[in-house]
């Protein structure tokens, strides 16, 4: 490994090699660093993140991915006009204004770009954006706690439990750095760990090297629980409008009028837990789903009366049975309403419904009907969240969905309520596999992993893998942050346990690793369950990474065949634009992150072809491209 200030040297010349040319380019008018080089470390397998600012649509490409100096860098490019808007209307909690705070501005040509830059409120949050970037992650957190819950009381899944809290957790963190004034990073563990070392050494620090017990996970979570009340302060905007009603006023009201300020789409989670905590009382409206349609289903509603602590009650399965009968009677009666559908259903999956929880359901549509998106309605004491899709739009979606993925998986575990529709349940039942236990699945009579989506999903996996195995060994190797190392490890496990389901013919559910884990216990109970309640301390942490990298190592080639079949069709030097348009449907992360690790793996050769940014400039850089040589390794 490389000296750290040698690195660091190495690094600078490829921002500056790129920016020197980019300032002889009369269509650029700035550069902005961001990423580890501008605010942290860099290490000898980090790439380099720039934006350049252009005139306003110099061409169509908005991004390119170049070497420099031997170093992979991401540039984009982005319009003037584009750049000021993402100033002005960036929210505290959003990736954009993250990378901002942090960012350097290398050059500038436009005095106006300097005084964006030197007034915005780098670092610091106002009170007003404060109060609703924490209610956003709020409304984020609570479905994260209450499926922790559900893990640990209910299915009393202690493995799942502690990864769904370590989820938590890491908003949390984000939540205490916004509480604090400060714009968080991407990394926000650590300073929440500053602000907040009672808490956050409790559920983190601790929690993570401490045996997972049913008494330790419940300490936890009553914990989380407390945490969040004691913050229920910055619901003070719902409380102000419902004190401002004359009487309940629905979810779509107070949405509507929160979003003025919030820019979030609704807080239906944030109500629901105040009502759960006896701060809100919560009722019922009559609402139309569809326009100009006669039949009224109740809206959930909310009211406020601070000396009121009336606190809903569990629900139970006769109750949930009865609302779903109810539901589909009125349902049907809404002549544009084509079908439903159940998602996630209680009694299929041997799930609680909490009086926390909702039951899932979509209603398809007809095309081109007025209706909003989704609907909260109430029926017979339990609460629907009801999403409003058209039939093409389902089709679409069932089409795009590939096996294994998060779309998938919650499709084909749905029932049908009703249609009206006879080709819906042939449509619905090609991507429906059959299965009746919690947490397994079938093989399918074609093996996945031969399959088109298998490939495809083995790909995506690995080009994900490879930057989150990159990120675990900066923090053990450059940090010496065991436990946020573990974090990542922890990540990594999880997907290599689903590319092992692919392997082994299957499909991962909702839980890969208890199904890897069956597959080939020694390795992810040793890294995965294990691993989980061990101490990390450093020599198991290094012992995890490289076993982990062994692994993936030897599955590169059935990993990234998609790639490598490309390639080798090609014959030639492919440029990471190629790569892109070949693969724009299929890759949902960079394919260039899967060959920079067969690159550092030895089965591609990295280079760099000529490349101009914008149109009729006289300045060019390089983009990067890779070269596979198939006959070399034939003859090995």
């Amino acid at each position: 490994m490389n000296s750290l200030k040698s690195t660091k040297e190495h690094y600078q010349l490829a921002v500056e090699l790129v920016v020197s040319q980019a300032q002889k380019d009369p269509n650029i008018i700035a550069a902005i660093l961001y990423g580890s080089l501008s605010h942290d470390q860099v290490w000898e397998k980090s790439d380099l993140d720039l934006w350049l600012i252009t005139v306003d649509n110099p061409k169509n490409t908005n991004f390119y991915s170049l070497v420099s100096n031997d170093i992979f860098m991401h540039v984009d490019l982005i319009p003037r006009g584009q750049f000021k808007r993402s100033l002005e209307s960036g929210l505290v909690n959003s990736w954009s204004e993250m990378v901002f705070v942090r960012s350097t501005l290398l050059f500038s040509k436009d005095r106006t770009i300097q005084t964006w830059y030197q007034n915005h409120h780098r670092f610091q949050v106002g009170e007003r954006d404060r109060k609703f970037a924490l209610l956003q992650i709020l409304e984020r957190a609570l479905p994260k706690l209450e499926t922790a819950k559900k893990e640990f009381f209910i299915k009393q899944d202690m493995v799942y439990a502690f990864i769904s809290i370590l989820d938590l957790i890491d908003l949390l963190a984000g939540f205490e750095v916004i509480w604090n004034g400060e714009v968080p990073g991407r990394e926000k563990i650590q300073p929440a760990l500053e602000y907040n070392p009672t808490f956050f050494n409790f559920v983190y620090h601790e929690f993570i090297n401490q045996p997972k017990t049913a008494d330790r996970l419940e300490q936890v979570l009553i914990a989380i629980d407390q945490y969040l009340f004691d913050h229920r302060s910055i619901c003070q905007p719902i409380f102000d409008y419902l004190q401002s009603q004359s009487g309940p006023r629905s979810i779509t009201e107070i949405d509507s009028h929160l979003k003025l300020s919030s820019r979030q789409a609704s807080h239906f989670n944030v109500y629901n837990w105040l009502a759960c905590q006896g701060i809100l009382q919560k009722s019922s409206l009559p609402t139309s789903l569809t326009h100009n349609n006669l039949v009224k289903l109740d809206e959930t509603a909310y009211s406020y009366d601070p000396d009121s602590t009336s606190i809903p009650e569990f629900v139970t399965q006769s109750q949930i049975n009865s609302s779903i009968e109810q539901f589909i009677e009125h349902a049907q009666l809404d002549s544009n309403v084509v079908a439903g559908l159940l998602f996630d259903d209680p009694a299929q999956n041997q799930n609680h419904l909490w009086s926390m929880s909702y039951l899932h359901i979509t209603l398809i549509i007809q095309e081109k009907v007025k209706s909003q998106s989704r609907y909260i309605l109430q029926q017979n004491g339990i609460d629907l969240c009801v999403d409003m899709v058209s039939r093409s739009t389902i089709r679409r979606r069932l089409g795009q969905a590939r096996v294994g993925d998060e779309y998938y998986n919650w499709f084909v575990d749905s029932r049908i309520l009703f249609t009206k529709d006879p080709t819906i349940p042939q449509w619905y039942t090609d991507i429906q596999r059959h299965n009746t236990k919690s947490d397994q699945i079938e093989v399918d009579k074609i093996a996945p992993v031969s399959s088109r989506d298998g490939r495809i999903q083995l790909m995506n996996l690995g080009c994900m893998l490879s930057a989150t195995l990159a990120k675990a060994e900066k923090w053990f190797y450059v940090k010496n942050d065991l436990n946020y190392s573990f974090v990542y490890i922890l990540k990594a496990v999880e997907d290599l346990a689903r590319v092992e389901i692919f392997r082994n013919h299957q499909i991962p559910g909702k839980k890969p690793l208890h199904q890897a884990v069956e597959l080939k216990p020694d390795f992810f109970r040793l890294w995965g369950t294990d691993l989980i309640e061990r101490k990390k301390d450093k020599l198991t942490v290094q012992q995890a990474l490289t076993s982990l990298t062994e692994y993936m190592s030897t599955g590169t080639e059935e990993m990234f065949k998609l790639v490598l079949d490309y390639l080798k069709a090609e014959n030639r030097i492919c440029t990471a634009t190629d790569l892109y348009h070949n693969f724009a449907d299929e890759s949902v992360g960079s394919v260039v992150l899967g060959c920079e690790w067969m690159v550092r793996q030895g089965w591609l050769e990295r280079m760099g072809v000529p490349l101009q940014l914008t149109p009729n400039s006289s300045s060019t850089v390089e983009e990067i491209a890779y070269l596979y040589d198939f006959l070399e390794e034939d003859l090995f």
